[in-house]
């Protein structure tokens, strides 16, 4: 058995690689089994055991100890399969779960498939369209719903530009001598996703195989269209290490 972790944050395409990586017949795919909130756990993140189970971390005992019994455990897997699952920054951050992270990246046999977007602008945005319209991933041929231009408080960005930048950090640092493959949301995964994940397959020592495409990037229109007060932040961040976020001219 192969373990593995797709680390990252919201809304940096995630569910896009997830559907992709789980459809090799050689990986076995959790979702966010250590989301903070326990009725999304049990209702959107749990799975189905050996034993047809429904199965998710109840928040009683390690979470360690939760994976060795109910995802890492070899007597559940082929011989070489691949097993992992989702890992955001902001999972497992109680004193009684943190000790996660450092036993993650003591496990010698680890690898990590480290997916990240560079402008979290763009992420915080794609999280605002989603809890606006209530469209969290777009399958197949399905429409993004209309939606009226929205607005984002330079509060709001600051602390979330912060925290992601100080998350990712921190988590680059926990897992540097980690067997590590980061995967560039923007340059690689939106850009030319089967082969992003092809390659995947051969990081995780996978035969070949070709997966389709299953989910569509959301916001696709440009940001000034949908931010309604984008020349303000803009102008705010201006002087700010965040300035390279607001690229997108406002003609002013």
């Amino acid at each position: 058995m192969i373990p593995f972790i797709l680390l990252g944050a919201p809304r940096t395409g995630s569910s896009m690689l997830e559907m992709l990586l789980q459809q090799h017949p050689g990986i076995t795919m959790y979702k966010e089994l250590f989301h903070p909130e326990l009725p999304q756990r049990s209702n959107v993140h749990f799975f189905k055991n050996h034993e047809g189970k429904k199965t998710f971390y109840d928040g009683t005992g390690s979470p360690l100890d939760f994976l060795k019994e109910n995802v890492w455990n070899h007597a559940l897997h082929p011989e070489g399969q691949a097993v992992g699952f989702k890992l955001f920054y902001h999972h497992c951050r109680t004193p009684e779960e943190q000790g996660l992270w450092q036993s993650l990246a003591d496990m010698p046999e680890l690898r990590v498939i480290h997916l990240v977007r560079n402008n979290p602008f763009h992420s915080l945005v794609s999280l605002k369209v989603a809890q606006k319209t209530n469209q969290w991933i777009l399958v197949g041929g399905n429409q993004q719903k209309e939606f009226e231009p929205l607005s984002i408080d330079v509060t709001t960005c600051e602390k979330f530009f912060d925290e992601f930048t100080q998350q990712r950090k921190k988590a680059e640092q926990l897992f540097a001598k980690k067997d590590t493959i980061t995967v560039d949301y923007d340059a690689e995964l939106a850009a030319r996703p089967i082969a992003t994940a092809q390659e995947l397959f051969r990081f995780l020592g996978l035969p070949e195989f070709t997966p389709k495409l299953v989910t569509m990037k959301q916001v696709k229109k440009p940001y000034t269209s949908i931010i309604s007060n984008y020349h303000i932040l803009k102008q705010y961040f201006a002087d700010s290490p965040y300035a390279g976020y607001f690229t997108e001219r406002t003609g002013t």
